[in-house]
């Protein structure tokens, strides 16, 4: 998995992850327990997987159509390292 340019922060209780390559930027909710924290984790892979190209079949999450993330130009382009 590429992790050069992942950064996941907590803010307000609400869980993100970012790319600091390229801006973009996920709310992947705010847990009330533990199955809230894991269902949020998962998310965050889901997320950052499409955000680089890569394939993600370690969950059976789909994201929504609004929450598909764009490639990101910086990572994507280099491919898997």
């Amino acid at each position: 998995m590429i992790n050069g340019g992942r950064k996941e922060y907590v803010a307000g209780g609400w869980q993100f992850i970012e790319c600091t390559k390229c801006g973009a930027r996920f709310n992947a909710g705010r847990p009330g327990n533990c199955a809230g924290g894991s269902y949020c984790s998962a998310l965050k892979e889901e997320w950052w997987a499409k955000h680089v190209g890569i394939s993600q079949d370690r969950y059976a999450l789909k994201l929504s159509k609004e929450d598909t993330p764009e490639l990101c130009p910086s990572i994507a382009a280099k491919g898997v390292e």
